[in-house]
């Protein structure tokens, strides 16, 4: 995924550009996982929650709007808001795979 951030405290924001078989996944169940990779602290955690997928609205505005400003030839279809459930740790050493 090219366009995710931070939405507010309880949810990541994650932009539709090319999500065809993702959503279709999101469709039959709406959990998923995401991991990330923080290059200031060498960090990596994987995210889990559910979602809620949004093609119109503010929430998808502000996300289309965002992306045409870094990328104006992609054209979002939607805009996934993922509600933060679990976090864990997926650095290596004694705690990796532990709850956040």
């Amino acid at each position: 995924m090219t366009f995710v951030k931070v939405l507010d405290e309880n949810n990541l924001l994650l932009v539709d550009n090319f999500m065809n078989k993702t959503k279709k996944n999101l469709e039959v169940n709406p959990i998923m996982a995401v991991s990330i990779w923080d290059l200031s602290t060498c960090k990596s955690y994987q995210i889990k929650g559910s979602t809620t997928v949004v093609d119109s609205g503010s929430v998808f505005e502000d996300a289309r709007a965002w992306v045409k400003e870094k990328m104006p030839v992609l054209q979002p279809k939607g805009a996934v808001i993922l509600k933060v459930e679990k976090i864990f740790d997926c650095s290596p050493g004694p705690t990796l795979g532990q709850e956040l």
